[in-house]
């Protein structure tokens, strides 16, 4: 784990109606607890408030720094602030495949350089990016999705 070097990153998920689990200072908080739990080295936090995932601004000065490999680990409180639609999942999951990210984690779940992680990883981008597009049928496609999980 010793080379391992994180980011964490704070932002907002346009997929869900704002309420006071996604506030940044409760993903502050509960990211503190894990990150103190896990005794993971992290040597930046970066935070986008901007709702429409339009200005990532933040998001892409992390990226760029992790395509220069000052950290190879990224730590969020949720996928769902990951990407902000297919091409920019497509292009995170290529970076984690060629190793250039070598963990992401969530609160939940932590994804590697390995074939089911990043198959997971991949399913949990795809729906989330097909939600903000079709975003009636969220609950039920989270529903199987957490079934699908808790049952590996």
């Amino acid at each position: 784990m010793k080379n391992k070097k994180y980011y964490i990153y704070y932002g907002i998920s346009s997929t869900e109606k704002y309420n006071e689990t996604e506030t940044i200072f409760l993903q502050q908080k509960l990211l503190d607890e894990y990150v103190w739990e896990n005794n993971l080295n992290v040597i930046r936090e970066y935070e986008d408030s901007d709702e429409s995932g339009e200005n990532r601004t933040e998001w892409d000065a992390m990226m760029r720094s992790i395509e220069s490999k000052k950290a190879n680990c990224i730590i969020v409180y949720d996928e769902s602030i990951l990407s902000t639609d297919f091409q920019s999942a497509n292009y995170l999951i290529s970076l984690l495949d060629i190793g250039v990210i070598k963990e992401i984690r969530s609160i939940t779940t932590t994804y590697g350089n390995d074939p089911a992680s990043k198959l997971l990883l991949t399913i949990k981008l795809g729906l989330i990016n097909f939600d903000r597009y079709d975003g009636n049928q969220i609950n039920r496609k989270r529903i199987v999705l957490n079934n699908f999980i808790n049952k590996k």
